[in-house]
């Protein structure tokens, strides 16, 4: 009879520790859930986000010129060198001498 009584007792606490696990888990999903929304409503009320622009972003050092002509080729000109300095074509490709055309 008291071997029955402690294996119950065991079995209790094997569905116990996975239940209140899982229900601590879940609150907390909806703790960090319900902060995020929150956050998401704080950055929408306080940002107002352009809808219509007149002119594109440019580059720094692109502000200062005079036509929308010339502030375009700044850009771009700035564009290109970042492209130019930032792409690093890999290694092991340049060994092989391998060229890919798209």
């Amino acid at each position: 009879m008291m071997y029955k009584t402690i294996t119950i007792r065991k079995w209790k606490y094997i569905i116990a520790i996975p239940v209140l696990v899982f229900v601590l888990l879940f609150v907390n999903a909806c703790a960090s859930l319900n902060k995020s929304k929150e956050n998401l409503q704080q950055v929408q009320n306080n940002e107002q986000v352009p809808t219509n622009t007149d002119e594109m972003p440019r580059f720094p050092g692109c502000e200062n010129k005079s036509t929308l002509e010339d502030k375009y080729n700044c850009s771009s000109q700035k564009m290109y060198k970042y492209i130019y300095r930032h792409l690093v074509y890999p290694h092991a490709a340049k060994k092989i001498k391998s060229e890919v055309k798209l």
